[in-house]
């Protein structure tokens, strides 16, 4: 494998530049590289390099985008949770305690009615 996993480069890529460069200096082979030539491998083995490194660079494009979205998705999160917080953090506790015994004592007064309401239809009701 010339590209590991981790995308270091290993000594045969260093050493299939090295043979490449040797064949496509070498006056004698200029222009005259058969089939056979061993620079035909080496190429083989550097577009198999290009091709992984395409494939590596395409999984990390992809998750650069998922982190950019994960990241704005955590700042909404953080301004809506702060803004909550500011909410609740300023809380007047004496107006929310009078509005707490105003719908307390609405309550209240609507239990008494309904309990006054059914007293009478009951006793009708058996009699």
């Amino acid at each position: 494998q010339i590209l590991g996993l981790d995308g270091s480069l290993s000594e045969d890529l260093g050493t299939t530049f090295k043979n490449i460069m040797e064949a496509l200096t070498d006056p004698a082979k200029r222009g005259n590289l058969s089939s056979d030539d061993p620079a035909y491998s080496f190429i083989d083995k550097i577009n198999a390099a290009r091709d992984n490194i395409s494939r590596l660079r395409a999984q990390v494009g992809a998750r650069q985008n998922r982190m950019k979205a994960a990241s704005s998705r955590n700042e909404v999160e953080i301004q809506n949770m702060t803004k909550i917080l500011a909410k609740t953090a300023d809380v007047d506790i004496a107006e929310i305690s009078i509005q707490v015994n105003v719908a307390l004592a609405a309550y209240n007064s609507s239990l008494m009615v309904g309990a006054q309401i059914l007293q009478p239809s009951l006793i009708s009701f058996l009699d």
